[in-house]
């Protein structure tokens, strides 16, 4: 993966950075206990999300995934910027009050913005799940087809190639949502309703791509036993539709 992945893991690490810079500004204001438990939670899920990208880096996952592993990155880069916006958001609450009419409004946009940074962080956990059973299956083949037989990491190919465009878009909008001048630590910056669309529409692509395939190895398993061992079931594409069901009523404006 060396060498495809750069332009995530920085902006990864500008994440953890500006988070850290948040948490060092508010230890010397004296934060609100909300603020802290804010940036107690967005440092230990970007942690998780940095260990789960150095894992795939380590990964030497099979030519036709290749491409796939790179978008599960730029999908965990998305996920440690918007923990960073969350926490800038909780710091914008502080600062307004809360009895400003504006204050409801920071709520509503936090509350969405975590939301989308939870399920994007959930999502990437089940990506790389299938990143690694495709590596661990990689000398498994499959009939796609009309008699079509391919190794199993092809099908995976095969599937995940039309969400790279989806994510690709999530991810540009995520390096728009962090500042870096100069010498300064990197601040977050609170996304637009288009750019909070573009997110959820990433997630809907993936989700998507993901029903696909379980219906595709329910479909086969029968035939090719290995395809009864996706770490992915049904269960899991119910569960991330309901909570992207739920975050697309949330209000934003």
């Amino acid at each position: 993966m060396a060498g495809i992945v750069e332009e995530a893991v920085e902006l990864l690490e500008e994440s953890e950075e500006g988070i850290e810079a948040e948490a060092a500004g508010e230890a010397e204001a004296e934060a609100s206990e909300e603020m802290a438990s804010e940036v107690k939670e967005a440092s230990k899920s970007v942690s998780m999300l940095r260990r789960s990208v150095d894992a795939l880096k380590e990964l030497h996952v099979p030519q036709a995934v290749k491409s796939f592993t790179k978008f599960i990155v730029k999908n965990a880069a998305i996920g440690a910027v918007l923990f960073g916006v969350n926490v800038a958001l909780q710091k914008l609450f502080d600062d307004r009050g809360t009895c400003k009419p504006a204050s409801k409004t920071i709520q509503q946009k936090q509350k969405k913005v975590k939301a989308i940074a939870k399920l994007t962080s959930d999502v990437g956990n089940t990506l790389t799940k299938l990143a690694k059973w495709a590596k661990d299956n990689e000398d498994v083949t499959v009939d796609i087809g009309d008699g079509i037989t391919v190794p199993l990491p092809d099908m995976i190919s095969k599937y995940t190639k039309p969400m790279e465009k989806d994510v690709q878009a999530a991810f540009t909008v995520a390096q728009q949502l962090i500042k870096k001048d100069g010498g300064a630590k990197p601040t977050f910056v609170v996304p637009t309703t288009e750019q909070v669309d573009q997110l959820i529409n990433s997630t809907e692509a993936i989700m998507q791509v993901l029903q696909k395939i379980v219906t595709f190895a329910n479909a086969k398993k029968e035939k090719f036993p290995a395809l009864g061992t996706l770490p992915i079931k049904q269960y899991d594409v119910d569960k991330i539709n309901d909570e992207l069901e739920t975050i697309k009523k949330l209000p934003y404006a």
